[in-house]
C-alpha cells in the first residue's frame, strides 16, 4: 500500500478535518518521516495529535527502521483521526493514542531511539510544561522536534531547551517552522 501517496492526497481533500495542509504540511511530513529514518527512530512520542497526520508521518518513518515501532500520542481533544479512514486502518494497531494533557504524563527513558514531536498549545507556559515533562527521559541520540517555531512561545522554549540540553539544533524553514534539538 502506498500510504505516503494517500497521506499526501489528503492535502487536497474536500474533507477539511483531514486536510493535512491545515496542520502539518506534506513537506513537513516528509521531513519528519526522513528524520525518523535518518536517526533510526523506533519510538515516536507526540504532544498535540490534532487530526493525526504528523503521527502517521512519524509512524511511516519508524516503520522503515522496525516492524514494531512504539507510537505514543496525546491530545486534549477527541477529534477525528486520519488513521480512522479505511485506507489507513491497518496502521492504527501501531498507535497508542491518549486523550489527556501531555504535560501531566510521567515519562521514563526508553532503550529505543526516540523522537518527541511537540505541537500542543503554543503558549510559552504550556510549551515549557510539555518540554519539562519529557526532558529528563531523553538520552543521547534522541531528538525533540518543535512544530510551529514561528510562534513566540515555541521559539522561546526551543532556545531555552537547546541551552539546557547543550544540544546541537537546527531550524527548518517551512510554512510554520520546525526546530530540531539533537540530544548529545
Amino acid at each position: 500500500m502506498n500510504y505516503i501517496a494517500q497521506l499526501s492526497a489528503l492535502r487536497v481533500s474536500k474533507d477539511k478535518q483531514f486536510d493535512t495542509g491545515k496542520w502539518v504540511t506534506n513537506e513537513e511530513g516528509e521531513f519528519l518521516r526522513g528524520l525518523c529514518i535518518e536517526h533510526k527512530v523506533k519510538r515516536w512520542v507526540e504532544c498535540g495529535t490534532a487530526n493525526g497526520g504528523s503521527t502517521l508521518w512519524g509512524l511511516l518513518g519508524t516503520l522503515k527502521i522496525t516492524d514494531s515501532p512504539e507510537i505514543l500520542t496525546w491530545d486534549i481533544l477527541d477529534r477525528p483521526k486520519v488513521w480512522d479512514i479505511e485506507y489507513f486502518k491497518p496502521l492504527k494497531r501501531h498507535i497508542n493514542y491518549h486523550i489527556a494533557d501531555f504535560s501531566s504524563v510521567e515519562f521514563h527513558q526508553s532503550d529505543k531511539r526516540t523522537a518527541v514531536f511537540l505541537d500542543g498549545n503554543h503558549s510559552k507556559e504550556q510549551v515549557t510544561k510539555d518540554w519539562i515533562a519529557v526532558r529528563t527521559s531523553l538520552k543521547q541520540g534522541d531528538i525533540i522536534i518543535w512544530h510551529d517555531l514561528i510562534m513566540k512561545g515555541v521559539k522561546t522554549t526551543y532556545k531555552k531547551a537547546n541551552e539546557w540540553h547543550q544540544a546541537a539544533h537546527q531550524e527548518i524553514r517551512s510554512r510554520r517552522g520546525i526546530g530540531v534539538t539533537y540530544i548529545e
